[in-house]
Order: C-alpha cells, then sequence, then structure tokens
C-alpha cells in the first residue's frame, strides 16, 4: 500500500540554539485562539538556564464548540513530541502554560474509559500518554501567569512569564496561516468522526446535535419546497451570529420574519434571492432592528431585499 503524502502544518521554526545534549529544559507554550473568526496558532519555547532555546510556530483548527484550552494543550502536545524526539538526552521537562484549566486537567488522573467521551479529552489523554512513555524523564506541569505584562511592572516579570509574553507574540503571527487539517492524535484512544469532521467536544452532545441537525434540515426542505443545495447556501452562521444578541421576543419576531420571506420569496418566484443576497438583507434589518415598530421594521426588510 502507498503511503499517505505527509502534509505540512507550516511549523515555522522561530529559534534554534538550543544544544543537542540539553538535559534540562523549560517548556513554555500559548496559544492566540480567535473564537468568531475560528483562527488560531500556537507558540512554544524549549529553553535552558543559559536562554539558548529552540522555538516553533504554527497555526491550529478552532472549534467553537471546543474548550478554551484545546488550542493551549495542542501545543504543548506537540512541543512535548518535538522536544523529546529532537533531544533525547533530556531528563527533565518543566512545562508552563497559562491556562490553569488545561494543566489542572493534565494532571489529573484517568479514572474510567468513560472520561475518553469528555469534551478535548482527545489532547489531554495523548499528553498524558506521553507522560506515561516517557517516565524516565522527569516530566511536570505548571501554571503561569499570562499577560504579565499587563499586570506586572516589567521589574517584576519572571523568566518564564517573559517566555510565555513571547509565545503569545509568536501566536499571534501565524493565526492568519492556514492549519493543517486535524486527525487523531496519538494516544487519544478513542475518537468519533461525523460527515468527514473529527468530534473533539463531548461525544454524546455532538451525536445529539447532528441527529437534531438532520431532522432540521430535513424539515426545512419539506416546509419549504426547496432542494438541499439551495438550503447550503443561505449563510445560516451569519443569521445565527446576528441573533446570537437578541432578547426572547425579539428572536420569536425574527423567525415570524424569516418565514414570511419564504413564503413571499415562493409567491414571486425569485429563486436567486437565496443565493446570498437574502441573507444580507436579513443580517442587515436585525443590525437596525426596532422593538417599537414591528410593522415599520417589516416594510423595512422588503425595501432591503428590493435594493
Amino acid at each position: 500500500m502507498a503511503r499517505r503524502p505527509r502534509l505540512r502544518q507550516h511549523k515555522i521554526v522561530v529559534s534554534d540554539t538550543l544544544p543537542a545534549d540539553a538535559t534540562e529544559i523549560d517548556l513554555v507554550s500559548d496559544a492566540a485562539v480567535h473564537v468568531a473568526q475560528e483562527k488560531g496558532a500556537v507558540c512554544w519555547r524549549a529553553v535552558n538556564e543559559e536562554e539558548q532555546m529552540y522555538s516553533q510556530r504554527f497555526p491550529v483548527e478552532v472549534d467553537k464548540d471546543s474548550y478554551l484550552y484545546r488550542q493551549e494543550l495542542i501545543g504543548l502536545y506537540h512541543a512535548l513530541r518535538t522536544v523529546i524526539k529532537k533531544f533525547p538526552k533530556l531528563e527533565q521537562i518543566r512545562c508552563h502554560c497559562d491556562n490553569k484549566a488545561g494543566i489542572d486537567k493534565v494532571k489529573q488522573p484517568t479514572y474510567g474509559p468513560g472520561e475518553v467521551s469528555g469534551p478535548d479529552m482527545d489532547v489531554i489523554l495523548a499528553i498524558r500518554e506521553i507522560v506515561k512513555k516517557e517516565e524516565e524523564r522527569m516530566i511536570s506541569f505548571h501554571h503561569v501567569m499570562g499577560h504579565a505584562d499587563e499586570k506586572k511592572e516589567e521589574e517584576d516579570i519572571t523568566r518564564i512569564e517573559n517566555h510565555n509574553i513571547g509565545c503569545d507574540e509568536g501566536a499571534e503571527l501565524s493565526v492568519d496561516d492556514t492549519p493543517r487539517p486535524f486527525h487523531p492524535l496519538k494516544g487519544s484512544k478513542c475518537m468519533l468522526q461525523i460527515r468527514g469532521r473529527w468530534i473533539t467536544t463531548r461525544v454524546d452532545k455532538a451525536i445529539q446535535d447532528r441527529k437534531g441537525e438532520y431532522d432540521i434540515k430535513k424539515y426545512l426542505i419539506a416546509r419549504l419546497a426547496i432542494t438541499e443545495e439551495i438550503l447550503e447556501d443561505i449563510d445560516t452562521a451569519a443569521i445565527e451570529a446576528a441573533r446570537s444578541v437578541h432578547t426572547w421576543s425579539r428572536t420569536v419576531w425574527t423567525s415570524k420574519m424569516m418565514k414570511w420571506i419564504w413564503e413571499k420569496q415562493q409567491q414571486i418566484g425569485f429563486m436567486e434571492m437565496v443565493k446570498g443576497w437574502i441573507t444580507k438583507a436579513w443580517v442587515q434589518v436585525l443590525a437596525e432592528y426596532d422593538d417599537t415598530d414591528p410593522a415599520g421594521q417589516a416594510a423595512k426588510l422588503v425595501t432591503v431585499m428590493w435594493e
């Protein structure tokens, strides 16, 4: 069987001055995550007491349903694998991360098979697997203050905090790069894939969500007499984002208006309305909604749609 070509993850070596025979390092990592844009990147540094350093930065995928520490731990996972392979004489690795929840989760023992389906447990179990396999090395995990430059006077910032600041700045430089598509991590035990997407959040919730999504799509196709292709053309993410800050009453009103739009669209037969244009009009009206004048808002929506 032919080997599958390796995909590049756009890993950039920032510094490479750490001696190959290093025996003790501090491993500092940080992530820059922009959830709304679903963009993220990590940067990590392996540094010894003489400040000789090996460092990398690269983009990572961001799932809006994952915990905020996921990208932090993804960086730590890749950092550990890299330094163990590149610096085989390492005897002590002190890992530092500014996300305390992630560090605490990694340090907890694995308590049973059910833990496999928890949120982001694939990367947590993968890190624990590295620690287990490399038990001859002293690998420890420590919390470091994040953004210390915003919280402390410059002279009070510790050595590790300063490296964390550097990692944060380095990660930002790779946020707009294209990440390697996700694939299961070694040691992650069990992964679920639904419609080509690997599930890294709660497995039970993911199954329920996908089942509900299928039922909703099936209902809309039948209710609106449209094809699945037309339904996929609607930017539902933009509509969801616009409605996410609405009150309950406003949400009900917009739902009624959405139903009215589709009915009118069916009557006049302008199917091209659906392909991107209707979403633009919808979001524009939602942004300017006035609770005191629902009739006026309906008229405004029609005006926007016909412009």
